[in-house]
């Protein structure tokens, strides 16, 4: 292996792709019409999904969602408590286009390895953080198959 270059694992398309149903899925079920979109650790779009009339701007935030989980590897809405009392800090982040704080963008990690990352926009911060987890769960059921 060389010391001067690094591999970075990746989805494939096809299991970017099944994670957008998955959260689709399960929107159908909750009742709410969503955005998807997965991307790579370097912010590159993988999959990315529109359910009929989800609202317009959901297609933006769902990526800036993703961007912003395989940027900083956490939890959108963790940003919240982080930047809670650190206004500074929380203004600086914002001007950055792809940067959200709001909930429903997960990293993906695969054998303990983050390798993208999912957002979600369309329901509530809640709804939007439930199907992204229910895609995730999609991936674990794959993997215990």
């Amino acid at each position: 292996m060389s010391t001067i270059t690094t591999i970075q694992h990746t989805l494939t398309t096809s299991t970017a792709l099944s994670l957008c149903q998955a959260a689709i899925d399960y929107a159908e079920q909750i009742e709410i019409t969503i955005c998807v979109s997965v991307v790579c650790l370097s912010g590159r779009t993988l999959a990315s999904a529109n359910m009929n009339h989800a609202p317009i701007l959901s297609h933006s935030i769902a990526n800036r969602k993703a961007i912003t989980a395989a940027s900083f590897q956490l939890p959108t809405k963790e940003w919240q408590s982080r930047l809670a009392e650190r206004t500074p800090i929380l203004m600086a982040l914002q001007s950055e286009p792809d940067f959200t704080y709001i909930g429903g963008g997960l990293p993906i990690s695969i054998d303990n390895e983050i390798v993208a990352a999912i957002g979600i926009s369309g329901g509530s911060e809640q709804q939007d953080i439930d199907c992204a987890t229910a895609a995730l769960q999609s991936i674990t059921n794959l993997l215990q198959d």
